[in-house]
């Protein structure tokens, strides 16, 4: 039979079922029957004629009664989505490249154009989910005629073909999310999958499912999913910090200590040329005194001022390592499901605390510095007595 001849039979069957609403399904017979009206607007006779002519039985219609018996079986019409998906041959068919026509509920379906209609597009989602498992499955197989794919691990997961058509009025956008992100993507693949399959055996307790109940549970299945693969990105990105943070902990603490340690020695300079600066101001007896004292005065104010600089630059400097941590630490504090967040807020918490340490100590060289200078300006002023 040709495509032609195929499509002109559907066709057919579809003018029939939506002209004629007198056919009902009979189970016994296999077929629609009903008696054809004297006002219908197809006649009996131009139904029986044209099912002769397109190769259907007409061997149970009545012309007296104007009776038909009409047998869509072959024509690519159902009666329902359960008389559809009753075939593994047609339930796992995500691509269907001949028409079809779902009798209950009035939806033909062309290959050239996507499908419209929500049963019959989550058909076909469920079908290309079950072929993408079976790319990643580490075994697949039949029982009989029921094909079914195999995850192995601590415990092995069978999942079945076989579905129930209530599952077709769940809401199943995210399995194309699901396949696109986690099945088809190139990116990080390998992982990806792994991620997958230590889902599978979390998520479902019973090793041994249908399509149903796998269906039922996906949205939990891919939260999981996705928490998994967010975890495995986090500990090579936690790690990767890590080891940046602890490179940069030890650069900056050698900076730091290296600060510390020129400011230990400006302030160990400080003082004794303070003392010196102090011991050598002399009581101001003339204008020579007067000038050698304001001298040393002036010495001491221009040290201590470049100290000053020295350490508002290294405070500048703490600052911004201070920030940079604080970026960091809320980078990390918006992924809620890490279960590496703690080890990385104390690994920054590590960081700021001793930023602010040295940074207490160059408060402490600042005001130390004020000492000094007004303890010489003090002397200064008494020489001028004493």
């Amino acid at each position: 039979m040709t495509h032609s001849d195929s499509s002109e039979r559907l066709d057919f069957v579809i003018e029939v079922l939506t002209s004629i609403h007198e056919l009902k399904y009979d189970a016994n017979r296999k077929a629609y029957c009903g008696s054809v009206k004297e006002n219908s607007s197809i006649s009996f006779d131009e139904i029986h004629q044209k099912m002769e002519a397109l190769g259907f039985d007409t061997f149970a219609n009545d012309p007296q009664k104007k009776f038909i018996v009409f047998k869509i079986l072959h024509t690519g019409a159902y009666r329902d989505i359960n008389h559809y998906i009753a075939t593994t041959e047609r339930r796992l068919d995500d691509k269907p490249t001949s028409s079809i026509y779902i009798v209950d509920i009035g939806y033909k379906y062309e290959p050239s154009s996507e499908s419209k209609n929500p049963l019959f597009k989550n058909v076909l989602t469920i079908a290309y989910l079950f072929k993408n498992l079976q790319s990643i499955a580490d075994h697949k197989g039949e029982d009989g005629a029921d094909p079914f794919v195999l995850f192995i691990g601590k415990d092995n997961l069978k999942i079945s073909s076989k579905y129930d058509s209530e599952v077709l009025n769940l809401s199943l956008d995210n399995i194309n999310l699901f396949i696109n992100q986690f099945i088809l993507s190139e990116t990080h693949q390998e992982d990806k999958v792994l991620a997958v399959k230590n889902a599978l055996q979390e998520a479902f307790s019973d090793k041994n499912i249908s399509l149903t109940e796998f269906i039922k549970r996906f949205d939990h299945f891919f939260k999981i999913v996705k928490n998994n693969f967010q975890l495995y990105m986090d500990k090579f990105s936690f790690e990767d910090f890590k080891h940046k943070i602890e490179d940069e902990k030890r650069e900056y603490l050698l900076k730091i200590n290296k600060i510390f340690s020129d400011m230990q020695n400006q302030l160990l300079t400080l003082p004794i040329a303070s003392v010196i600066a102090a011991s050598q101001m002399s009581k101001v007896g003339g204008f020579g005194d007067g000038v050698k004292n304001i001298a040393l005065l002036l010495g001491v104010y221009i040290f201590a001022y470049m100290i000053r600089i020295f350490a508002h630059n290294q405070e500048d400097s703490l600052d911004a390592i201070r920030s940079e941590i604080e970026i960091k630490k809320k980078e990390i504090q918006l992924k809620e499901h890490s279960d590496y967040q703690k080890d990385y807020l104390d690994i920054c918490k590590i960081g700021l605390d001793r930023v602010d340490t040295i940074s207490d100590k160059i408060g402490a060289v600042l005001k130390l510095t004020s000492f000094v200078v007004l303890l010489v300006t003090v002397i200064f002023a008494l020489r001028f007595f004493i």
